[in-house]
């Protein structure tokens, strides 16, 4: 689903993905889940299986499927389902702060926020939290439009800059960095892009769970879609071993093959006005 969104922010760089054979794969995949939905709303592990997969399992996929209907893949009735399912929850005893801070997001990005149960976590579990949980909480509240809240929740993180947690729902750091982006993309800019700018190397190490991935593209999707990107033009002056290049493009992302000069010093100089990522 997010890579189908890259293809439409910046398909130029992804000559090999293609949106139609994208949208095959995920019409595909969104079927198949319906073997997977309990008469209550929630989703089991396995198909036609009746025990339900965990609470932070099943809003992921509801997840999913609101992004996917908000993106014209007409799940409405699905989405109903899976969403009446997550607002009961939302009101009954608190099970997992966790998966209640992200219940409570997504409910919000379906535009039917919970603004009672929101404040109930705010007002007397937000001294418990966990950094994600708050992060997640402070979303929930910006995708409402309540930014005066989002942003009292947020000032409860300390360093929030910073990605860690534990390997119970991430593998490896890309996974937090793409959960971490996504949220913040939603709440405020400003830090999104220091993430972004600070953690651009997660992907440099590391074993990855398709979850880690998922969360990654997701993040890199959400952190596309709401920053101002930069209309200028890439300006720059490269210096290879043997000559020197001048760039100018009417793009936000320019690819080189430098496979010729592997291990081999290349220099860079930015002649734009505009911040210059390499990688």
């Amino acid at each position: 689903l997010y890579l189908r969104d890259w293809v439409i922010l910046y398909g130029e760089i992804f000559p090999d993905l293609d949106k139609d054979k994208l949208d095959g794969i995920l019409e595909e995949g969104l079927r198949r889940l319906q073997n997977f939905i309990l008469p209550e709303g929630n989703f089991s592990f396995w198909p036609s299986e009746r025990y339900p997969a965990s609470e932070w399992t099943n809003v992921y996929v509801t997840h999913l499927l609101v992004e996917a209907n908000s993106r014209g893949f007409f799940l409405q009735s699905f989405v109903d389902k899976t969403i009446e399912y997550q607002r009961a929850k939302a009101r009954a005893k608190i099970e997992s702060p966790k998966a209640q801070c992200y219940r409570l997001f997504v409910l919000s990005l379906n535009s039917s926020p919970d603004f009672s149960s929101m404040n109930l976590l705010k007002e007397n579990y937000l001294s418990k939290l966990e950094k994600q949980d708050k992060l997640i909480l402070a979303a929930s509240y910006a995708q409402a439009k309540d930014y005066e809240r989002a942003r009292e929740v947020l000032e409860n993180i300390e360093k929030v800059e910073e990605i860690y947690g534990s390997t119970e729902y991430f593998y490896s750091r890309m996974g937090y960095f793409g959960n971490y982006l996504y949220f913040l993309s939603k709440i405020d800019k400003e830090l999104a892009f220091k993430i972004f700018s600070a953690n651009s190397k997660v992907l440099k190490n590391g074993w990855w769970s398709t979850h880690d991935i998922g969360w990654f593209c997701a993040g890199l999707s959400s952190y596309l879609k709401e920053i101002k990107v930069s209309t200028e033009k890439i300006k720059a002056k490269i210096k290879f071993p043997e000559k020197e290049e001048e760039i100018e493009k009417d793009t936000n992302i320019y690819s080189i093959d430098l496979k010729d000069y592997f291990s081999k010093v290349i220099k860079i100089k930015n002649k734009g006005n505009s911040t210059l990522f390499l990688d």
